[in-house]
């Protein structure tokens, strides 16, 4: 099984915490500050933090993976997705494969297909895949993703237990993702997040979450990039709560 640990009280609705790429589930530790109140659980995906001797396959292995979790945890309670980048395209593919079984989604820097200069950024990931022990590497990529220099050393400490194997393959294959037309039957909540500073794509890929999923809505981080959450986790943890609890998000 997947490691993973909990939070909060171990009762009401279960929140599932899945991180971005190149990282663990360590990347939520200051968000989850602002919700101890929460029954939370944090799983490191195949390949990353202390799953890193588990391979990564594909999203569809991973959900599975991550559904051994959810049901260990809470077989038959109410449970929610949180997801970051690559955590946010393995929730939509839990949605997809259990389109009723969640009742809210936030899903944070993803696109929907048609990603520009493939070549160019699996060349990237490539690199990345060959560098991913490097603590220079880790330090420069973790100035995008915490808020303050005291956080960088821990970020540096688990992005290099991330396997190269893992960091190609999600790499290319979240290059490659294209939302899958079953996509349309999920009845979850989804709230459809990212940053002002994201990349384009992403950015306009919210126009067909929008057309695709029955219970869409958005939220913009104005002034922030892909790594938003870290950046302003008192932010992140609000949004969160607010969907969560279906109240409207109020955008700063």
């Amino acid at each position: 099984m997947l490691a993973f640990h909990r939070t909060g009280p171990q009762t009401g609705p279960l929140v599932v915490y899945l991180h971005g790429a190149g990282i663990s589930s360590w990347m939520w530790h200051r968000m989850i500050a602002h919700q101890s109140r929460m029954n939370c659980i944090l799983i490191d995906l195949p390949g990353h933090g202390d799953s890193r001797h588990i391979m990564w396959r594909d999203l569809e292995d991973t959900a599975a993976h991550v559904e051994q979790v959810i049901e260990a945890c809470a077989p038959a309670d109410e449970a929610h997705l949180v997801g970051l980048s690559l955590g946010s395209y393995v929730a939509m593919t839990l949605m997809i494969r259990q389109p009723q079984r969640y009742t809210s989604a936030l899903l944070s820097g993803i696109h929907a297909g048609g990603m520009t200069h493939k070549p160019l950024l699996k060349a990237i990931f490539m690199i990345a895949a060959l560098t991913v022990k490097w603590p220079s590497r880790a330090r420069r990529t973790g100035k995008m993703f915490v808020e303050d220099d005291g956080d960088l050393e821990g970020f540096v400490r688990e992005a290099i237990k991330t396997s190269a194997q893992a960091m190609r393959r999600t790499g290319h294959q979240v290059i490659d993702y294209s939302l899958p037309a079953a996509a349309a039957a999920i009845q979850t909540r989804v709230l459809i997040a990212f940053g002002s500073k994201e990349h384009p794509v992403i950015r306009s890929s919210n126009a067909i979450f929008k057309e695709t999923l029955p219970r869409h809505s958005m939220f913009e981080a104005q002034g922030l990039g892909h790594g938003w959450p870290g950046q302003d986790p008192a932010l992140f943890a609000r949004v969160v709560q607010d969907h969560i609890a279906g109240r409207p998000i109020a955008h700063p």
